[in-house]
């Protein structure tokens, strides 16, 4: 299995949105201070730190993946599929799609599942970001930042819904086109139309 450089960058997304979300939480428990987190990373901005933090981004990423797929299959995207008035491939029209698509067309809705399971690890992890950060905020006196981090964060999970039902939409199109063509209505040889 080849490495696929959006898949990686899906990946460190997920995981840099878990370590931002740790900031707060750090600081709130009084583990150590937003500022001393800040300091320790200003000190420690080499090329040997930067790719320790990219692999641990990357680790992060892949526990939020496994999160993720959960959290999606069983009641995210049945949900959307119900918004979006269409029902989920059944098995039959997935091994129709997956027999008759080309290499390319394969290759392409990895990319963009990397891309779906990206967002939907994003959606899930903004809940509690938004919850620590607000909380962090009132605690350290800051009056008007929770309405601005709440209204970040009703167009984020907006935005990041409406991504994740137009791709679960487009999946479910492309799927379908796929299970009954022109050819397949012809009746075959031997057969009486």
């Amino acid at each position: 299995m080849k490495m696929d450089i959006g898949e990686v960058f899906c990946e460190l997304l997920s995981g840099l949105a878990i370590m931002f979300l740790l900031l707060p939480f750090l600081d709130l428990f009084k583990i150590r201070s937003i500022s001393q987190s800040l300091e320790f990373i200003s000190q420690h901005n080499g090329a040997a730190e930067l790719a320790g933090a990219l692999v641990a981004a990357y680790c992060l990423g892949l526990i939020m993946d496994a999160v993720g797929i959960a959290i999606g299959e069983k009641w995210l995207y049945p949900q959307l599929h119900k918004r979006v008035k269409e029902k989920e491939p059944c098995t039959y029209e997935r091994k129709a799609f997956y027999e008759k698509t080309s290499a390319h067309l394969l290759q392409h809705r990895e990319y963009e599942y990397a891309y779906l399971l990206a967002y939907t690890n994003l959606l899930i992890i903004a809940v509690p970001s938004v919850i620590l950060w607000c909380a962090w905020t009132v605690k350290f006196g800051r009056s008007c930042a929770p309405f601005v981090i709440v209204s970040v964060f009703i167009f984020l999970e907006w935005s990041l819904w409406e991504s994740i039902k137009f791709h679960l939409k487009q999946e479910v199109e492309i799927t379908r086109a796929y299970v009954v063509t022109e050819a397949d209505k012809l009746p075959k040889q031997g057969e009486d139309g």
